[in-house]
């Protein structure tokens, strides 16, 4: 019996601490996701110069995706209206992909790179990427892996510079 309730304990503080998933949120309206390829990939990122990018490559099916996720979101919410967020779901399952932007609660939209041929065409080999452009579309820093808190404070900290310099 003890050991059952503090089996039920340990449970209940791991879910309630951040252990295991978040539930999906049937009601969440945020980000989206369309169809995507290099040119709208490319046309994306031109509709958004004028300030800062930073480009998140990510799948469902990515372990290290699933960690950074919650300090991308939270990134998103910090320095919205200064810097624009784009995701690009890559090789992935569409069903899977639009619960993951829900369960994440992802305010930013992505684009669906079905074929990896965006992938492909940016060089990349695995995920996640992180790519952090400056207001005028210039790729500035590319993070291979899952990003920390602080690699991403300073990555977008760097382009913040350069948009104050210019």
């Amino acid at each position: 019996m003890r050991r059952a309730v503090v089996a039920t304990v340990v449970a209940v503080l791991a879910v309630s601490c951040g252990g295991g998933e978040p539930p999906v949120d049937d009601d969440f309206v945020g980000g989206k996701i369309e169809a995507g390829s290099p040119a709208k990939f490319e046309s994306t990122l031109l509709a958004l110069r004028g300030r800062p990018v930073v480009v998140n490559f990510w799948a469902t099916w990515c372990e290290p995706c699933k960690e950074e996720m919650p300090r991308l979101v939270a990134a998103a919410k910090r320095y919205e209206g200064r810097i624009h967020f784009l995701g690009i779901d890559v090789q992935d399952d569409p069903d899977a992909a639009v619960d993951f932007v829900r369960r994440y609660r992802m305010p930013f939209p992505s684009l669906s790179d079905q074929r990896g041929e965006i992938r492909r065409k940016e060089g990349l080999l695995g995920l996640p990427v992180t790519q952090f452009y400056d207001a005028e579309g210039d790729l500035a820093l590319e993070h291979n892996g899952e990003l920390s808190s602080d690699e991403l404070a300073d990555g977008i900290a760097d382009v913040l510079r350069k948009r104050a310099r210019s």
